[in-house]
């Protein structure tokens, strides 16, 4: 980015003149006023323990001001916010004990370069190789997607292609990563090509082969479509699918709450911050019973 400093511009903050319209304005944006006013003061106030301290005043102001406009979820939505920042700036969410994310990130280990086979739009990547080195080459069919992935800079390489042709096209050119990872990837192959695809990267890996997935068949999400018709799942797999070949498999995410019909699926805020405490409770149960997740991480060690 360039950046120009023009100290005589002016700007105005657009904010309504009548009281009670300001105050309806706050409400609107209650959960985004709740997470970064913590993540504001953590990185730029004097005393965050003692602004902490605050907190329930704050929380019994928003509450009379939702009273009094008749608009309860808008609390919610602000409480919702307050713990959403104080878990940002608490526990970093790769270091989150049995998140996905921190899963993901343990699993993939020490290494230098990683394979990463459907990279999608590059968010996981982004999250797990924060403070981290490595040399990622990403690889996805959809144009929109790479064009997405190459903007967040954790990639070195990006390859545009069909998954099973690349991985081809690499081996011929004797091409090795420390790590193979396949994220929420292969279930939007045939289960034939998912075999195979399977049988292939082993040809490519050093270390790791990192793959998560849906517990079985799960329909997709609407939203995650997103027009993408690569989205679509094609196929199911199974902690057998990945132990026939000496993989090691944990399950990640309470199958209660995040399966298609899951609890967690709502849009009750209430009802979202309850069902996201207890999956943080489950986490650990669900890790070591796969059974009770509803995704799977299954990891193939080579070498030493």
């Amino acid at each position: 980015f360039k950046v120009f400093y023009v100290p005589r511009a002016v700007a105005y903050h657009k904010i309504p003149s009548d009281p009670q319209k300001e105050s309806s304005r706050l409400l609107s944006r209650a959960y985004w006023i709740g997470r970064n006013r913590i993540l504001f003061m953590k990185d730029f106030g004097n005393n965050f323990l003692i602004f902490t301290l605050f907190l329930p005043i704050y929380a019994i102001y928003y509450i009379r001001l939702a009273l009094r406009f008749n608009k309860f979820n808008s609390w919610i939505s602000f409480l919702h916010g307050c713990v959403d920042g104080m878990l940002a700036v608490l526990i970093p969410e790769k270091k989150l004990p049995f998140s996905s994310i921190s899963i993901v990130r343990s699993a993939v280990g020490d290494v230098r370069t990683i394979l990463d086979l459907g990279c999608g739009y590059g968010y996981l990547m982004k999250a797990i190789s924060r403070d981290e080195n490595w040399e990622v080459t990403g690889v996805d069919t959809d144009s929109n997607s790479l064009r997405l992935a190459s903007s967040i800079l954790a990639y070195r390489d990006l390859i545009k292609g069909d998954l099973e042709t690349v991985a081809r096209g690499l081996i011929k050119k004797k091409k090795k990563f420390d790590v193979v990872l396949m994220s929420q990837v292969i279930e939007h192959l045939t289960k034939q090509k998912g075999e195979r695809v399977l049988d292939l990267i082993e040809k490519l890996v050093l270390k790791r082969i990192v793959i998560t997935t849906p517990n079985g068949f799960m329909e997709q999400i609407e939203e995650s479509l997103d027009g993408n018709i690569h989205q679509a799942h094609l196929s199911g797999w199974q902690k057998e699918d990945f132990t026939k070949r000496e993989y090691e498999v944990r399950g990640m995410g309470f199958r209660l709450i995040w399966s298609f019909s899951g609890l967690g699926r709502t849009n009750i805020k209430i009802s979202v911050i309850i069902f996201r405490t207890i999956g943080w409770i489950m986490a650990p149960f669900v890790y070591y019973f796969s059974v009770l997740g509803a995704s799977l991480v299954a990891v193939k060690s080579f070498g030493k």
